[in-house]
């Protein structure tokens, strides 16, 4: 943070710059030989570009000295942006709908989280009108990214209500819209920047609403990027699953848990996930899942079969899983994810859009 000083007579100001540690900013620079007025307590300060802290103590006391103070503490509490406004939007809570993290080639893509749009803060209000809609205290979502090779990112809401969209980008930056993606749907685009992006889907009026958001560094459509429960038109977990619904516990028996199923389909799922997963599937899932967490330090995912098989997952997060042939006899597919309870959707696809007999694997062991 760099403090600069309100000017003296016949004096010049003085920088003092600070890290934040904890709940103190910590002297780490200051020029030399000019006078520096200790900003008073209560007083509003700007840590980064559009974010804030209140000065609540500082070490010395001196008010006015020709020294910096070497520590200040501040209310971590009113953290967020003021946009014009009083801080409303707290970046320091944990996002309700989960943190997330994406490297550049992300698959699928787009890639997906459902949630519950809107809240209490009216934006209106707390942006001087720059931004609309009401929205949480707390982020909905909050992304760790690693930018790559792809010269955008774009981040869109999608409701039966009237959807906003508010984001705070990896330098702080705070940036908002209504309806840009069409159909009432907010569509933020970005020039990709690695870091943590805080993000709030509000709605228009106040209501609640049931909304997807989704992140993608594809070009953004709005009738193939975006889907509630598929991958663009691809699998689709809403559906029923074909061979049937299980409820296992940690430490089942037998171990592994078997069941047979036809693998394959018609859509190709290179097409909905950028080339990173291969082979054909059916658009409901074969499997469904409903797992209860135990002692155990990873699930295990395998396909056994004559034929070269692959194998999708979507675990209780939401997040997407594939793989080709790291499984049995070189051209199975297998699956290692650390144990979480929830419900999680499987298809096996083949390689080659033929249909085969196989034998879906369940293990802890």
């Amino acid at each position: 943070m760099a403090a600069t000083a309100a000017p003296a007579a016949a004096q010049s100001t003085m920088t003092c710059t600070y890290n934040a540690q904890g709940g103190e900013l910590v002297l780490t620079g200051a020029d030399s030989g000019n006078r520096f007025q200790v900003p008073g307590v209560g007083q509003r300060l700007e840590y980064n570009p559009g974010r804030w802290a209140y000065l609540m103590d500082y070490d010395p006391k001196t008010q006015d000295g020709n020294i910096c103070p070497q520590r200040m503490s501040f209310n971590t509490q009113s953290y967020g942006s003021t946009m014009g406004g009083q801080p409303q939007l707290d970046y320091s809570l944990v996002a309700t709908y989960g943190t997330y993290n994406l490297n550049s080639g992300f698959t699928p893509d787009p890639h997906q989280i459902n949630l519950t749009a809107g809240g209490p803060v009216n934006m209106s209000t707390a942006t001087q009108g720059q931004c609309s809609g009401f929205a949480s205290a707390a982020p909905d979502v909050r992304l760790h990214f690693q930018g790559g090779n792809y010269n955008e990112i774009n981040f869109s809401a999608f409701s039966e209500g009237d959807t906003t969209l508010i984001i705070n980008d990896p330098n702080g930056n705070w940036y908002c819209d209504d309806d840009s993606g069409g159909n009432l749907n907010p569509l933020l685009s970005f020039t990709p920047m690695s870091g943590q992006y805080d993000i709030w889907v509000g709605t228009y009026d106040r209501s609640l609403a049931a909304a997807t958001l989704a992140i993608s560094e594809l070009p953004y459509n709005p009738n193939g990027n975006v889907s509630e429960t598929s991958l663009g038109g691809g699998p689709d977990y809403s559906l029923p699953p074909t061979y049937g619904h299980y409820s296992l516990y940690s430490g089942f028996t037998p171990d592994p848990y078997e069941i047979p199923v036809v693998a394959g389909g018609e859509i190709d799922i290179a097409a909905y996930t950028n080339n990173q997963c291969v082979g054909y599937v059916a658009e409901a899932p074969d499997v469904r899942l409903d797992f209860a967490e135990g002692s155990y330090a990873e699930l295990i995912f395998s396909v056994d079969a004559y034929d070269d098989t692959t194998l999708i997952i979507n675990d209780p997060n939401g997040n997407w899983f594939c793989d080709d042939d790291s499984g049995v006899n070189g051209m199975n597919p297998a699956l290692s994810l650390t144990p979480m309870s929830g419900q999680y959707d499987i298809w096996i696809g083949t390689y080659d859009n033929a249909t085969a007999r196989a034998r879906l694997a369940i293990s802890e062991l």
